[in-house]
């Protein structure tokens, strides 16, 4: 999703969730170059309906721990929707060691 415009990625998942209609949970992956960005994306995903959210990195740049941890720490507190954050050390090239997935998740609120 992240290769289609913004308008193009609300497009989707609203066929998305018009084709689930409910039937199912609707998670919807959130990407984006920005905190902003995602928080758009995460706002239209809440209002097709969906259940939960998986946040990705941003796709360009790369950045130590602690600014992925301020990043996702932004767009987590902008929806009650869970939202695990994707975060693979070999695509991201950075390393995300356990100490700090600790503190995420104390600093973060988790949602049930």
């Amino acid at each position: 999703m992240a290769k289609l415009t913004f308008a193009a990625r609300c497009t989707l998942i609203d066929w998305v969730a018009g084709d689930v209609a409910g039937k199912v949970p609707l998670g919807v992956t959130i990407s984006g170059q920005s905190v902003a960005e995602q928080i758009a994306m995460v706002a239209h995903a809440e209002q097709a309906g969906a259940d939960w959210l998986i946040l990705q990195p941003p796709a360009v740049g790369n950045y130590d721990a602690a600014e992925y941890l301020r990043f996702f720490g932004r767009v987590m507190r902008s929806t009650p929707c869970p939202s695990p954050s994707k975060m693979r050390r070999n695509t991201l090239g950075a390393a995300f060691p356990r100490r700090i997935s600790r503190r995420c998740a104390a600093k973060i609120p988790i949602s049930p």
